[in-house]
């Protein structure tokens, strides 16, 4: 929630107090929106007066109260916001739903994470580490012989040795 949310919130809570002392109900309603009698809303009555609301904006399309819930999400996926934290706050119980609906609102093109993956560190750019560790993974063992340090992995070089020497066969091993 946003700072200036829990600000106006917190000025409807103290207004309500008041309200509900002016009105004499028992108690004071649990919802942010209520009738005159601190009861729930009635869905026609929300239809209404947001209908009545539209009115004044004429915005071109068919929008209901549930409109706002998906500008919400689409605009948080549109600002960078992670499908994670988007899905939490609609309430979703699997991200799949989060993002089979959502999903044309994320960011397709990121030319900077692709482009992290070329800083350097330890010893060499990022993409040549990942190589490096893909391929000593990959040719760990050749029939037993420990490959880690042999002259392929040394040089960087993705390609395996001779698959068969002298008419032997080869087993790798990731």
């Amino acid at each position: 929630m946003s700072q200036e949310l829990a600000s106006v919130l917190q000025r409807l809570r103290t207004n309500r107090k008041a309200e509900t002392l002016r009105r004499g109900w028992h108690e004071m309603p649990a919802r942010v929106f209520c009738s005159e009698a601190a009861t729930s809303l009635q869905v026609a009555n929300i239809r209404r007066a947001f209908a009545r609301t539209l009115r004044g904006a004429d915005p071109r399309g068919h929008f209901t109260p549930h409109s706002l819930r998906h500008t919400f999400a689409s605009l948080l996926l549109q600002q960078g916001e992670s499908p994670v934290y988007v899905q939490r706050q609609l309430g979703h119980a699997s991200i799949k739903l989060t993002v089979d609906t959502y999903g044309r609102w994320l960011p397709m093109g990121n030319k900077a994470a692709v482009d992290r993956l070329d800083d350097r560190g330890a010893g060499g750019s990022g993409s040549k580490l990942v190589a490096n560790a893909v391929a000593g993974a990959r040719y760990r063992t050749w029939r037993g012989a420990d490959l880690r340090d042999s002259e392929v992995v040394r040089r960087g070089g993705f390609e395996p040795p001779t698959p068969c020497l002298k008419g032997r066969s080869s087993t790798w091993l990731s």
